[in-house]
C-alpha cells in the first residue's frame, strides 16, 4: 500500500503484519481513496451489500474474507481496516506519519482504553459528543 498525503492505495492481498501500532479502522473523505487496480474488483474482491443498509458497501478478500474496505455513501467516507496497511520488516506500519491517527472515533464501543492525549468521541469527530 502506498500512503500519501492526499492518496490512499489498497492493495487487494494480505501481507504478513504484526499488530503495531494499533489501529482498527481509518476513515477517509471519498476524495481520498483510490484502489490499486483498476475495476472490476470481481477477481479479488467479494461486495458484500446488506439490504437494511444500503449506503454501505463492504469489499472482502475472495482469499481469506477478511475486510478490505468499505464506503458509506451517506458520509462519503471509506473506511479501511488497519490490517490492510503495509508493514516494515519489524510490523511498523509504513508511511505511519500520514497514517498516523489524529482521533478515536465511536469510543464508547472499544475494545480496549487508549491512554494517549487524542481526542475521544461517542461518534465521528466533531459531530458527536466529545468524551475527553
Amino acid at each position: 500500500m502506498v500512503i500519501g498525503p492526499h492518496s490512499l492505495l489498497i492493495h487487494t492481498h494480505l501481507s504478513s503484519f504484526t499488530a503495531a501500532p494499533f489501529i482498527i479502522t481509518t476513515h477517509w473523505p471519498e476524495s481520498n481513496f483510490a484502489w490499486t487496480h483498476a475495476e472490476p474488483h470481481a477477481e479479488y474482491l467479494d461486495l458484500l451489500e446488506i439490504a437494511e443498509k444500503p449506503w454501505k458497501r463492504r469489499w472482502r478478500c475472495k482469499s481469506c474474507g477478511c475486510t478490505v474496505a468499505s464506503y458509506n455513501s451517506q458520509t462519503k467516507k471509506w473506511v479501511v481496516c488497519g490490517t490492510q496497511f503495509d508493514r516494515n520488516e519489524v510490523g511498523e506500519i509504513v508511511g505511519w506519519d500520514t497514517i498516523k491517527p489524529t482521533a478515536h472515533i465511536f469510543y464508547g464501543t472499544r475494545l480496549i482504553d487508549v491512554l494517549d492525549n487524542l481526542e475521544k468521541w461517542t461518534g465521528y469527530e466533531e459531530k458527536s459528543e466529545r468524551i475527553s
